[in-house]
């Protein structure tokens, strides 16, 4: 199984203005926006990284080679919304669809959401596409605003974004400032578990 981002998030969990007053900038000094805004990026991807959820709503794409044998295809991400879109190419690149509620229903309760074979269906036998036969589209994260990601993830993006800001001349060969590890144990409280095929 493997994903690509179909569209990313279109905001930030936590905005440059915020940031700004934890660190307890100026207001109104826009020296560093570039910077404050690459800062607050590469924190919410490394906490998705770490917790195997989106934080913000965006779209992946996930590819498989073949149908499990089990009923169920558990996706690579926490906080699922919805499943856009199930498809499979045969060997001559023909393509079908799979249609919600009639082949397949979609878990969003379980963590990680999941496509499950409706009742009494099996998956499809097919001779696959050599290439990424599978395809299954989902848009995930906790929602389209940065107050929907929970104040708990928010708060450990400004801590870790402050703790890079004002040490920036930190090398990897140093590790991971102690203030960075102790706020780690914030992401695994929200880290999803799951195994996937």
């Amino acid at each position: 199984m493997i994903w690509t981002l179909k569209t990313g998030p279109t905001i930030e969990p936590v905005t440059p203005s915020e940031l700004r007053e934890h660190l307890r900038l100026e207001k109104g000094d826009t020296t560093d926006e570039q910077y404050l805004k690459t800062l607050i990026q590469l924190s919410r991807v490394h906490g998705e990284h770490v917790t195997r959820r989106a934080w913000i709503t965006q779209t992946w794409t996930i590819y498989r080679n073949s149908f499990p044998k089990k009923n169920y295809i558990q996706l690579p991400f926490g906080s699922l919304q919805t499943v856009n879109s199930f498809s499979y190419r045969n060997s001559s690149g023909d393509t079908t669809t799979l249609t919600e509620d009639t082949d397949y229903v979609v878990d969003t309760d379980s963590e990680p959401g999941m496509v499950v074979l409706a009742y009494g269906k099996t998956w499809p036998s097919f001779t696959p596409f050599p290439v990424n036969p599978i395809a299954i589209e989902i848009t995930c994260g906790y929602g389209d605003s940065g107050e929907d990601v929970p104040q708990t993830l928010r708060t450990w993006m400004k801590a870790v974004c402050g703790e890079i800001y004002e040490n920036r001349e930190l090398t990897l060969s140093e590790g991971t400032p102690k203030t960075i590890k102790v706020y780690e144990s914030i992401l695994l409280d929200h880290k999803v578990n799951g195994v996937y095929e």
